[in-house]
């Protein structure tokens, strides 16, 4: 078994912020409401076109990020993005809100090499006299066969691991991605490793267990498997299969995950199980 490495999750998700106080005359103090949401807006763009760019450093100076401590944290966590993200080759601002001088709300539509994905929800606030894109988890469903197309729920980071796939078989002919997890208290597990699809299913086949098992019904018991992608943090979801039950290496699972898309780009799975200390390994394969 590979031990898990927990590191933060990087957003994507923005805070616009930005208000106008009425006032009886014009005072230079006080932004018109156009400024405010171009000024606003000019930041985001700035923000989503270092994203695109891998521009790390302008992603700093154009954000704000409250998951990590420092600057330092954060260029580490951009540095992993720009590796594994799926790349977003363009965004469009479908919509501005001014909230207040200092908050302003957007709609923002992602193009990825692959699609084009629901929009999100952004903020965009004044802090210090600057502004800048607050980040903020979140995750959009991408199927478009989902009754909850277009959702978007917010992600909990501190509740999130991602795997350490430094196990991944190297047979890439036949598998696509190798996961692997040991006595695992039940946290979301995300792959650090990532993987291209070309059909709109992949399959999947391991063991799952419970320590905790004491030979009774197994019913009750279950991982689900989910292929993701991930922006900049947020997560954008395509398909999933939940695997009741015990399965031991001599007596392996094998499910089909049916996905939204014909085509994905930097891949990853995701894994969430209503156990406790819950063990197990399995590959991602695609024939």
């Amino acid at each position: 078994m590979y031990l898990l490495k927990k590191i933060k999750i990087l957003t994507m998700s923005l805070l616009l912020t930005v208000a106008v106080v009425p006032s009886a005359s014009a005072s230079p103090s006080h932004n018109s409401s156009s400024q405010v949401l171009e000024e606003a807006e000019q930041v985001a763009s700035n923000y989503f076109n270092s994203y695109i760019s891998k521009d790390i450093e302008g992603r700093i100076k154009n954000s704000v990020e409250p998951n990590y401590e420092n600057d330092t944290e954060r260029r580490s966590a951009y540095a992993l993005q720009a590796e594994t993200d799926t790349p977003v080759v363009d965004f469009k601002i479908l919509n501005s809100t001014e909230v207040s001088n200092s908050e302003v709300h957007l709609s923002v539509q992602f193009t990825t090499v692959d699609t084009i994905l629901p929009p999100l929800p952004y903020e965009v606030k004044k802090i210090n006299q600057d502004w800048k894109v607050v980040l903020i988890p979140q995750e959009v469903n991408a199927d478009q066969n989902s009754p909850d197309y277009g959702k978007v729920k917010p992600i909990n980071v501190e509740n999130t691991e991602y795997i350490d796939n430094s196990g991944l078989m190297a047979a890439r002919a036949t598998t696509l991605d190798y996961y692997s997890f040991s006595n695992w208290g039940g946290n979301t597990l995300i792959g650090k490793d990532t993987f291209n699809t070309t059909n709109n299913w992949v399959s999947i086949m391991g063991y799952q267990s419970d320590s905790n098992w004491n030979g009774g019904p197994t019913s009750g018991f279950y991982v689900k498997y989910e292929i993701i992608t991930q922006i900049g943090g947020s997560v954008q979801w395509y398909g999933q299969k939940t695997v009741n039950g015990y399965y031991f290496q001599e007596n392996q699972y094998y499910a089909i995950i049916n996905l939204s898309a014909n085509k994905i780009s930097n891949a990853k799975v995701r894994i969430s199980s209503n156990g406790n200390q819950v063990s197990g390994a399995g590959n991602v394969y695609e024939n």
